[in-house]
Protein backbone atom coordinates (compact mmCIF):
# COMPACT_ATOMS: atom_id res chain seq x y z
CA UNK A 1 0.00 0.00 0.00
CA UNK A 2 1.10 3.52 -0.73
CA UNK A 3 -0.08 6.35 1.54
CA UNK A 4 -2.94 8.42 0.21
CA UNK A 5 -2.46 12.08 -0.48
CA UNK A 6 -5.77 13.03 1.15
CA UNK A 7 -5.15 15.58 3.89
CA UNK A 8 -6.79 15.36 7.28
CA UNK A 9 -8.13 18.85 7.88
CA UNK A 10 -9.49 18.33 11.38
CA UNK A 11 -6.85 16.39 13.30
CA UNK A 12 -8.52 14.56 16.17
CA UNK A 13 -6.98 14.43 19.61
CA UNK A 14 -6.78 10.63 19.42
CA UNK A 15 -4.82 10.87 16.17
CA UNK A 16 -2.11 12.81 17.98
CA UNK A 17 -1.73 9.83 20.31
CA UNK A 18 -1.77 7.38 17.42
CA UNK A 19 0.89 9.17 15.36
CA UNK A 20 3.21 9.25 18.38
CA UNK A 21 2.82 5.54 19.11
CA UNK A 22 3.39 4.38 15.55
CA UNK A 23 2.82 6.40 12.41
CA UNK A 24 2.37 3.22 10.36
CA UNK A 25 -0.45 2.10 12.64
CA UNK A 26 -1.88 5.59 12.22
CA UNK A 27 -1.83 5.08 8.44
CA UNK A 28 -3.89 1.88 8.61
CA UNK A 29 -6.27 3.03 11.31
CA UNK A 30 -6.87 6.71 10.62
CA UNK A 31 -6.23 7.10 6.88
CA UNK A 32 -7.08 3.72 5.32
CA UNK A 33 -9.77 3.13 7.99
CA UNK A 34 -8.88 -0.55 8.19
CA UNK A 35 -10.36 -2.67 10.95
CA UNK A 36 -7.78 -4.28 13.23
CA UNK A 37 -7.32 -8.04 13.36
CA UNK A 38 -7.89 -7.99 17.11
CA UNK A 39 -8.53 -5.72 20.05
CA UNK A 40 -7.67 -6.29 23.67
CA UNK A 41 -10.55 -6.89 26.05
CA UNK A 42 -9.08 -4.24 28.32
CA UNK A 43 -9.82 -1.51 25.76
CA UNK A 44 -13.48 -2.56 25.61
CA UNK A 45 -13.92 -2.73 29.37
CA UNK A 46 -12.26 0.67 29.65
CA UNK A 47 -14.52 2.18 26.99
CA UNK A 48 -17.56 0.79 28.80
CA UNK A 49 -16.39 2.36 32.08
CA UNK A 50 -15.87 5.64 30.27
CA UNK A 51 -19.46 5.41 29.01
CA UNK A 52 -20.68 4.82 32.59
CA UNK A 53 -18.70 7.83 33.87
CA UNK A 54 -20.47 9.95 31.25
CA UNK A 55 -23.97 8.59 31.76
CA UNK A 56 -23.93 8.93 35.57
CA UNK A 57 -23.94 12.73 35.16
CA UNK A 58 -26.51 12.75 32.34
CA UNK A 59 -28.96 10.29 33.82
CA UNK A 60 -32.17 11.50 35.47
CA UNK A 61 -32.42 8.47 37.79
CA UNK A 62 -33.40 9.84 41.17
CA UNK A 63 -31.30 7.38 43.18
CA UNK A 64 -28.47 7.14 40.66
CA UNK A 65 -25.58 7.58 43.10
CA UNK A 66 -26.90 4.88 45.46
CA UNK A 67 -27.90 2.21 42.96
CA UNK A 68 -24.51 0.65 42.32
CA UNK A 69 -26.04 -2.61 41.02
CA UNK A 70 -27.78 -0.69 38.24
CA UNK A 71 -24.51 0.90 37.13
CA UNK A 72 -22.57 -2.37 37.30
CA UNK A 73 -25.19 -3.87 34.98
CA UNK A 74 -25.04 -0.76 32.79
CA UNK A 75 -21.28 -1.22 32.44
CA UNK A 76 -21.60 -4.98 31.80
CA UNK A 77 -24.25 -4.48 29.11
CA UNK A 78 -22.20 -1.83 27.35
CA UNK A 79 -19.08 -4.00 27.43
CA UNK A 80 -21.02 -6.96 26.01
CA UNK A 81 -22.40 -4.83 23.17
CA UNK A 82 -18.91 -3.68 22.27
CA UNK A 83 -17.64 -7.24 22.32
CA UNK A 84 -20.51 -8.48 20.14
CA UNK A 85 -19.91 -5.65 17.66
CA UNK A 86 -16.27 -6.69 17.34
CA UNK A 87 -17.32 -10.29 16.62
CA UNK A 88 -19.82 -9.05 14.03
CA UNK A 89 -17.03 -7.03 12.40
CA UNK A 90 -14.73 -10.05 12.30
CA UNK A 91 -12.39 -8.67 14.96
CA UNK A 92 -10.95 -11.07 17.52
CA UNK A 93 -11.14 -9.99 21.15
CA UNK A 94 -8.08 -10.98 23.17
CA UNK A 95 -8.68 -11.75 26.82
CA UNK A 96 -6.37 -10.51 29.56
CA UNK A 97 -5.69 -12.20 32.89
CA UNK A 98 -5.54 -8.92 34.79
CA UNK A 99 -9.02 -7.83 33.62
CA UNK A 100 -11.54 -9.19 36.12
CA UNK A 101 -15.19 -8.23 36.38
CA UNK A 102 -14.95 -7.95 40.18
CA UNK A 103 -12.31 -5.26 39.73
CA UNK A 104 -14.70 -3.17 37.68
CA UNK A 105 -17.50 -3.74 40.17
CA UNK A 106 -15.23 -2.32 42.88
CA UNK A 107 -14.11 0.55 40.64
CA UNK A 108 -17.73 1.50 39.93
CA UNK A 109 -18.71 1.28 43.60
CA UNK A 110 -15.71 3.39 44.65
CA UNK A 111 -16.41 5.94 41.90
CA UNK A 112 -19.97 6.31 43.18
CA UNK A 113 -18.77 6.71 46.79
CA UNK A 114 -16.29 9.54 46.24
CA UNK A 115 -17.72 12.93 47.34
CA UNK A 116 -15.76 14.74 44.60
CA UNK A 117 -17.75 12.67 42.07
CA UNK A 118 -21.07 12.45 43.88
CA UNK A 119 -21.46 16.15 44.66
CA UNK A 120 -19.84 17.60 41.55
CA UNK A 121 -21.91 19.84 39.30
CA UNK A 122 -21.42 18.93 35.62
CA UNK A 123 -20.63 21.85 33.31
CA UNK A 124 -19.48 20.01 30.18
CA UNK A 125 -19.86 16.26 29.65
CA UNK A 126 -18.59 14.63 26.44
CA UNK A 127 -18.62 18.00 24.66
CA UNK A 128 -17.22 18.07 21.11
CA UNK A 129 -14.90 20.93 20.18
CA UNK A 130 -12.82 22.38 17.37
CA UNK A 131 -10.07 24.99 17.39
CA UNK A 132 -7.31 26.19 15.13
CA UNK A 133 -3.78 27.46 15.54
CA UNK A 134 -2.80 30.09 13.00
CA UNK A 135 0.75 30.25 11.64
CA UNK A 136 1.11 33.04 9.12
CA UNK A 137 -1.91 32.74 6.86
CA UNK A 138 -2.38 29.01 7.47
CA UNK A 139 -4.82 27.55 9.97
CA UNK A 140 -4.17 24.17 11.62
CA UNK A 141 -7.46 22.67 12.82
CA UNK A 142 -7.88 20.25 15.72
CA UNK A 143 -10.93 18.54 17.21
CA UNK A 144 -11.89 16.21 20.02
CA UNK A 145 -14.27 15.69 22.92
CA UNK A 146 -13.97 17.01 26.46
CA UNK A 147 -14.57 14.22 28.97
CA UNK A 148 -15.73 16.22 31.99
CA UNK A 149 -15.64 19.79 33.20
CA UNK A 150 -17.02 19.86 36.75
CA UNK A 151 -17.72 22.44 39.41
CA UNK A 152 -16.59 20.93 42.72
CA UNK A 153 -16.68 22.37 46.22
CA UNK A 154 -13.16 22.58 47.64
CA UNK A 155 -14.16 20.72 50.80
CA UNK A 156 -14.65 17.58 48.72
CA UNK A 157 -11.08 17.76 47.42
CA UNK A 158 -9.31 17.66 50.78
CA UNK A 159 -6.18 15.55 50.63
CA UNK A 160 -5.38 16.25 47.00
CA UNK A 161 -2.21 18.28 46.41
CA UNK A 162 -2.89 21.47 44.46
CA UNK A 163 -0.58 23.95 42.79
CA UNK A 164 -1.81 27.18 44.32
CA UNK A 165 -4.73 27.77 46.65
CA UNK A 166 -8.38 28.24 45.61
CA UNK A 167 -9.79 31.67 46.41
CA UNK A 168 -13.39 30.45 46.40
CA UNK A 169 -15.36 27.67 48.05
CA UNK A 170 -15.51 25.83 44.74
CA UNK A 171 -13.25 25.19 41.75
CA UNK A 172 -13.71 24.19 38.14
CA UNK A 173 -11.84 20.97 37.36
CA UNK A 174 -11.44 19.50 33.91
CA UNK A 175 -10.55 15.82 33.97
CA UNK A 176 -9.69 13.08 31.51
CA UNK A 177 -10.95 9.65 32.61
CA UNK A 178 -8.57 6.68 32.34
CA UNK A 179 -9.09 3.09 33.47
CA UNK A 180 -5.48 2.52 34.41
CA UNK A 181 -3.53 3.24 37.56
CA UNK A 182 -0.51 5.34 38.47
CA UNK A 183 1.40 5.31 41.73
CA UNK A 184 2.59 8.81 40.99
CA UNK A 185 2.51 11.30 38.15
CA UNK A 186 5.53 13.45 37.47
CA UNK A 187 5.21 17.18 36.90
CA UNK A 188 6.72 16.91 33.43
CA UNK A 189 4.41 14.02 32.57
CA UNK A 190 1.35 16.07 33.43
CA UNK A 191 2.66 19.30 31.92
CA UNK A 192 3.48 17.75 28.54
CA UNK A 193 0.52 15.34 28.32
CA UNK A 194 -0.95 15.77 24.83
CA UNK A 195 -4.51 15.06 25.92
CA UNK A 196 -4.51 17.73 28.62
CA UNK A 197 -2.76 20.20 26.31
CA UNK A 198 -5.40 19.83 23.61
CA UNK A 199 -8.29 19.97 26.08
CA UNK A 200 -6.92 23.04 27.86
CA UNK A 201 -6.39 24.84 24.55
CA UNK A 202 -9.91 23.95 23.46
CA UNK A 203 -11.47 25.29 26.67
CA UNK A 204 -9.75 28.63 26.19
CA UNK A 205 -9.86 29.11 22.41
CA UNK A 206 -12.15 26.44 20.95
CA UNK A 207 -15.72 26.35 19.70
CA UNK A 208 -18.08 23.70 21.09
CA UNK A 209 -20.94 21.76 19.55
CA UNK A 210 -23.20 21.78 22.62
CA UNK A 211 -26.37 21.36 20.55
CA UNK A 212 -24.99 18.20 18.90
CA UNK A 213 -25.79 19.54 15.43
CA UNK A 214 -22.21 20.06 14.18
CA UNK A 215 -22.58 23.82 14.48
CA UNK A 216 -19.52 24.42 16.71
CA UNK A 217 -20.82 27.82 17.73
CA UNK A 218 -20.35 28.02 21.53
CA UNK A 219 -17.23 29.83 22.73
CA UNK A 220 -16.45 28.80 26.33
CA UNK A 221 -13.24 30.79 26.87
CA UNK A 222 -12.49 29.19 30.21
CA UNK A 223 -9.26 28.30 32.02
CA UNK A 224 -10.22 25.87 34.81
CA UNK A 225 -8.57 26.02 38.21
CA UNK A 226 -6.86 22.72 37.35
CA UNK A 227 -6.81 19.84 34.89
CA UNK A 228 -6.71 16.26 36.09
CA UNK A 229 -6.03 12.79 34.80
CA UNK A 230 -8.35 10.48 36.72
CA UNK A 231 -6.98 6.92 36.94
CA UNK A 232 -10.01 4.95 38.14
CA UNK A 233 -8.01 1.76 38.79
CA UNK A 234 -6.36 3.70 41.61
CA UNK A 235 -9.52 2.85 43.57
CA UNK A 236 -8.19 -0.71 43.76
CA UNK A 237 -5.28 -1.80 45.87
CA UNK A 238 -2.10 -2.00 43.83
CA UNK A 239 -0.92 -5.52 43.09
CA UNK A 240 2.42 -6.85 44.26
CA UNK A 241 4.48 -9.76 42.93
CA UNK A 242 4.61 -12.71 45.30
CA UNK A 243 6.44 -15.20 43.11
CA UNK A 244 6.32 -16.87 39.71
CA UNK A 245 4.24 -19.60 38.12
CA UNK A 246 5.80 -22.54 36.32
CA UNK A 247 5.40 -20.74 33.00
CA UNK A 248 7.41 -17.78 34.30
CA UNK A 249 4.45 -15.42 34.72
CA UNK A 250 4.20 -13.44 37.95
CA UNK A 251 1.79 -14.24 40.75
CA UNK A 252 0.01 -11.05 41.78
CA UNK A 253 -1.80 -10.36 45.03
CA UNK A 254 -3.43 -7.15 46.27
CA UNK A 255 -1.12 -4.96 48.30
CA UNK A 256 -2.00 -2.42 50.97
CA UNK A 257 -1.66 0.76 48.93
CA UNK A 258 -4.06 2.68 46.72
CA UNK A 259 -3.22 5.59 44.44
CA UNK A 260 -4.64 9.08 44.78
CA UNK A 261 -6.83 8.62 41.65
CA UNK A 262 -6.63 12.21 40.36
CA UNK A 263 -3.40 13.99 39.40
CA UNK A 264 -3.66 17.74 38.90
CA UNK A 265 -1.84 20.29 36.78
CA UNK A 266 -2.50 23.99 36.16
CA UNK A 267 -2.37 25.61 32.74
CA UNK A 268 -1.87 29.33 32.25
CA UNK A 269 -2.47 31.29 29.06
CA UNK A 270 1.32 31.39 28.59
CA UNK A 271 1.40 27.58 28.80
CA UNK A 272 -1.18 27.37 26.05
CA UNK A 273 0.96 29.49 23.73
CA UNK A 274 4.04 27.37 24.42
CA UNK A 275 2.31 24.19 23.28
CA UNK A 276 1.36 25.58 19.86
CA UNK A 277 4.59 24.65 17.97
CA UNK A 278 4.41 21.00 19.05
CA UNK A 279 0.75 20.67 18.09
CA UNK A 280 1.44 22.24 14.70
CA UNK A 281 4.42 19.89 14.24
CA UNK A 282 2.22 16.86 14.94
CA UNK A 283 -0.42 18.17 12.53
CA UNK A 284 2.26 18.39 9.83
CA UNK A 285 3.55 14.90 10.63
CA UNK A 286 0.05 13.46 10.33
CA UNK A 287 -0.28 14.96 6.84
CA UNK A 288 3.32 14.38 5.74
CA UNK A 289 2.64 11.17 3.80
CA UNK A 290 5.65 9.57 5.55
CA UNK A 291 4.56 6.79 7.89
CA UNK A 292 7.34 4.81 9.55
CA UNK A 293 7.16 1.73 11.76
CA UNK A 294 7.79 3.40 15.11
CA UNK A 295 5.91 0.63 16.94
CA UNK A 296 8.79 -1.80 16.48
CA UNK A 297 11.13 0.48 18.43
CA UNK A 298 8.41 1.05 21.05
CA UNK A 299 7.87 -2.71 21.44
CA UNK A 300 4.20 -2.40 20.47
CA UNK A 301 4.08 -4.64 17.40
CA UNK A 302 3.45 -8.08 18.88
CA UNK A 303 1.17 -7.47 21.85
CA UNK A 304 -0.70 -4.28 21.10
CA UNK A 305 -1.02 -3.86 17.34
CA UNK A 306 -3.97 -5.26 15.42
CA UNK A 307 -2.47 -4.30 12.06
CA UNK A 308 0.76 -6.32 12.16
CA UNK A 309 -0.16 -8.72 9.33
CA UNK A 310 -0.91 -5.98 6.81
CA UNK A 311 2.11 -4.03 8.06
CA UNK A 312 4.45 -6.99 7.57
CA UNK A 313 2.96 -7.68 4.14
CA UNK A 314 3.51 -4.07 3.08
CA UNK A 315 7.06 -4.10 4.40
CA UNK A 316 7.89 -7.21 2.36
CA UNK A 317 6.26 -5.95 -0.84
CA UNK A 318 6.65 -2.18 -0.75
CA UNK A 319 9.25 -1.50 1.91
Amino acid sequence: MQPRLNKIQYVHKSQLNNIKKCSRQFLYKDIYKLKPEFVNESSLTGSAFHRFAEEIYLSDKQDKWDDWKYWVQFWANDFQKRKEQCVADGIDVGTSEDIKSEDFVEMIVEFLKQPYNRFAEPVLIEAKFRFYIKVGKKKYWFEGTIDQLLKIEVKYLQGFPFIGKPNKDYVYIHRDIKTGNRRSMSEIGLTTDDNINVYSYALRYGLFDLKHDNSYSVFVSHIPFAHAIYYTRDHLKYKKNTGKNEDGSYVHKPGDYKGQAMYFVKKSQEDLKMMEPELVSLHNKINSGIYTRDGAANNLCDRFCGFKKVCLHDWRTNG
